[in-house]
């Protein structure tokens, strides 16, 4: 099993955003400066979880408020939330 590092956390992330589809109401457009920020805020939020060894679902909602609201992009934090939850529960978080 391959150990999880951010390089590879970023790129299951990644992974991820793509696979959901964006363009939508509450993502962000592929190749846009928030696209990588929520990206950023995501993987940062996810190493969080990974270091307290739990994803608890009010915590990470707060996580992602804050971060959102700090880098300039508060409309995507119900979004970055999902994905963090997501990603952590497919980590077995």
């Amino acid at each position: 099993m391959q150990r999880l590092n951010r390089r590879l956390i970023r790129k299951m992330i990644l992974k991820e955003m793509s696979m959901h589809g964006h363009g939508h109401h509450g993502k962000p457009q592929p190749g846009t400066h928030e696209y990588d920020t929520t990206a950023q805020v995501i993987q940062n939020c996810v190493m969080a979880c990974i270091q307290r060894g739990v994803c608890d679902e009010m915590q990470v909602n707060m996580m992602c408020q804050q971060m959102c609201q700090d880098y300039g992009c508060p409309q995507f934090a119900g979004y970055c939330a999902q994905r963090v939850i997501s990603s952590c529960r497919q980590m077995g978080l």
